[in-house]
This record gives structure tokens, C-alpha cells and sequence, in this order.
């Protein structure tokens, strides 16, 4: 993807592909070396992506997180509509 080597993370921007923004690979070293569940929202959020719906997944400890999009009758997300804006939900995988 060009994206810059970031050990142990694995990342795809929100620019199509192949990208060389430096944006994401930016904020996700802000938080290197303590990267969770909280900060994960804070990275998604800061790079404004996932209008959608963003998931992350944590396949050592069996967890994962799920944040959908809300959009009105028109189709418009609003101020908090993007999923990058909203709660995540957090799952144990073994459940």
C-alpha cells in the first residue's frame, strides 16, 4: 500500500490505494507501544474514517470492537452520525 512499516500493527488508510499519506501512520505512532481499545477510537476518530462502520480486532486476548454509522432519512451522517464519531461496542470472541 506504500503505507510506512509500523511493527506488530497492521493499517490500511482511508486513501485509496496505493497510498503514501503519512496521516494515519502518524497518529497510530502517537500511540505505539500502548495501543488499546481506547486509543484505537481515539486513531479512528483523529483520521476521520469509518463513516460506516470501523471494527478492530484483537485476536490475542479474543476480543473485538464494532462501531456503526447513523445516517437520517436522507442519507446524511450529521454532526455524530460517522461511525469514527460514535460508541464502539465492545465482544469477548469466545462468546
Amino acid at each position: 500500500t506504500s503505507q510506512e512499516y509500523i511493527p506488530g500493527v497492521c493499517y490500511v488508510d482511508k486513501h485509496p490505494q496505493p497510498s503514501s499519506a503519512t496521516d494515519l501512520p502518524e497518529v497510530i505512532k502517537k500511540h505505539l507501544g500502548e495501543i488499546d481499545f481506547e486509543s484505537v477510537q481515539d486513531i479512528v476518530a483523529t483520521h476521520e474514517t469509518g463513516d460506516l462502520h470501523y471494527a478492530v480486532y484483537d485476536y490475542m486476548n479474543k476480543e473485538m470492537i464494532l462501531a456503526i454509522g447513523k445516517t437520517d432519512a436522507e442519507g446524511e451522517y450529521g454532526d455524530e452520525g460517522k461511525a469514527c464519531y460514535r460508541p464502539a461496542i465492545k465482544w469477548k470472541l469466545e462468546d
